[in-house]
């Protein structure tokens, strides 16, 4: 595993750990949207940071049930619309935006910025937590 993933790992477990208490539901349901690091790409699903990420907090007794939905390739712009398809019951995502993605594509920095807050409007109106992926620096909690 690279090594970001091994400190998004870290990073998540100290965050989620605050964010999703033991004993909070019978069963905690995260949704992970984002591009080929969520997806897995290069390593396989299994081995993407969602299924580890939900390893390691099974193994701390958290009953969570991660779901990837990442997309090699995906962009903010079409991110937009899976926020509205995010379960009901779902209560954290993790959301990881790719710029180089976006920058591929001709979305502008600004666009960007608007497209994550449309993101996050839409699942904070569904009382849905979002936590920042970001693979060069630290995940920052929005909530």
């Amino acid at each position: 595993m690279p090594a970001y993933c091994i400190g998004l790992l870290a990073t998540f477990s100290t965050l989620l750990l605050a964010t999703v208490a033991p004993g909070w539901a019978a069963s905690i349901n995260i949704v992970a949207i984002g591009a080929s690091t969520t997806a897995g790409n290069k390593v396989g699903t299994d081995a993407a940071y969602p299924a580890q990420l939900q390893a390691m907090l099974r193994a701390k007794g958290y009953d969570v049930n991660i779901r990837n939905q990442g997309v090699s390739g995906a962009t903010s712009a079409s991110m937009v619309g899976w926020a509205d398809a995010v379960p009901l019951d779902t209560r954290l995502v993790l959301l990881q935006i790719a710029r180089s993605n976006d920058s591929k594509h001709g979305i502008a920095p600004a666009q960007t910025a608007a497209n994550r807050e449309t993101i996050v409007k839409h699942l904070r109106a569904r009382r849905i937590r979002v936590l920042f992926v970001n693979r060069h620096v630290s995940s920052r909690e929005l909530a």
